[in-house]
């Protein structure tokens, strides 16, 4: 698949990790705008964390029981790390505790925010911060690391 590499490095990875960074932003201090547009980037920070994890090789079983590996199939058009000059990681490249925070995480967006489900497994939004800084530090280490390219966050 031929990309255009610098302009995802340059344009469209920041575009998804401003969106993943504006919520904790607009939060950092007291918000007093509207609530729905607050929970709508809550949603659109949940969806692009979940994006950059699976660009570097990182989803969750459908069950969301536990983090799996990505499978990518050719000519799907999904663009990952690999297509960047950068590493897909697996599973077993993260720490116990970060993948709990990133499951949590991915099931506060999967089973919550990107699919109308049951929700009978219990989502915690205290482990979301964390969680973005371990997805902010995944891409900087697996996608612009081996770019030698300062990472723009």
């Amino acid at each position: 698949m031929m990309i255009d590499k610098e302009k995802y490095l340059k344009e469209h990875l920041p575009y998804s990790i401003r969106i993943l960074l504006a919520h904790e932003k607009l939060t950092r201090k007291i918000y007093e705008g509207d609530k729905d547009i607050l929970e709508a980037i809550f949603v659109g920070s949940l969806i692009k964390g979940r994006m950059l994890l699976e660009v570097i090789g990182i989803t969750i079983k459908r069950d969301g029981s536990s983090l799996r590996d990505m499978e990518w199939k050719e000519g799907d058009g999904n663009i990952n790390a690999t297509h960047l000059d950068g590493k897909i990681i697996k599973c077993s490249d993260v720490n116990e505790k970060e993948k709990m925070e990133l499951l949590h995480f991915l099931i506060a967006t999967n089973k919550y925010e990107a699919h109308l489900t049951d929700q009978s497994i219990e989502r915690d939004l205290a482990k979301i911060k964390p969680a973005v800084r371990i997805i902010l530090r995944l891409i900087e280490e697996n996608i612009y690391a081996p770019n030698n390219i300062p990472f723009p966050f």
